[in-house]
């Protein structure tokens, strides 16, 4: 995943498509093999009777560890695109004022909601427009991949233990194995 996200932080305006599917399912694969199994982890280390709890409590902390991050990297984003907009539109007016002469404070408004309003721009203006978009993402991107490495160093130190098969889980299993066929 950690990989994934460090590429993602390369994405240009010129990156291909099949070149960010990849990079993109580095990304899903990191995160969605590392879920389940985090998952199991948990699920061996507790009794058998805390299964659940364990189960749901494992699901809630990453809805809100979800939500969290979406509005810290949310913000980053945001403020990122805040700086490098206006630095963009200001070393453009001084290259070619007309350029950003459509570039109405009302029309920067409404791109915080609608970035089809994009194709309304001069060609430079679109191209300055969309360049403070990669930047900005190209910032979430490297403060997202520390925070993966992290948790990658973090599973390292993990305690390693075996699967469990006593006689609590295969009776477990094998009543639920019947409540399947029934």
């Amino acid at each position: 995943m950690t990989i994934g996200i460090l590429l993602m932080s390369t994405v240009s305006e010129t990156t291909t498509y099949w070149q960010l599917s990849l990079f993109e399912l580095c990304v899903g694969a990191g995160l969605g093999l590392s879920m389940q199994t985090i998952v199991i982890a948990l699920q061996n280390a507790i009794d058998f009777k805390h299964m659940g709890v364990a189960t749901s409590a494992n699901t809630f902390f990453r809805s809100v560890g979800s939500t969290i991050g979406v509005a810290i990297f949310g913000t980053i984003y945001a403020n990122r695109l805040a700086s490098y907009l206006p630095a963009a539109l200001a070393e453009l007016k001084t290259r070619n004022p007309s350029a950003v002469a459509a570039a109405t404070p009302e029309k920067l408004e409404q791109l915080r909601n609608n970035s089809e309003i994009i194709s309304t721009f001069t060609p430079e203006l679109q191209q300055a427009i969309v360049h403070s978009f990669v930047l900005s993402f190209h910032d979430v991107f490297r403060a997202a991949a520390p925070i993966t490495a992290l948790g990658f160093v973090v599973a390292m130190f993990l305690r390693e233990t075996s699967l469990r098969s006593g006689e609590s889980f295969q009776a477990a299993k094998e009543e639920a194995a019947g409540e399947a066929l029934a």
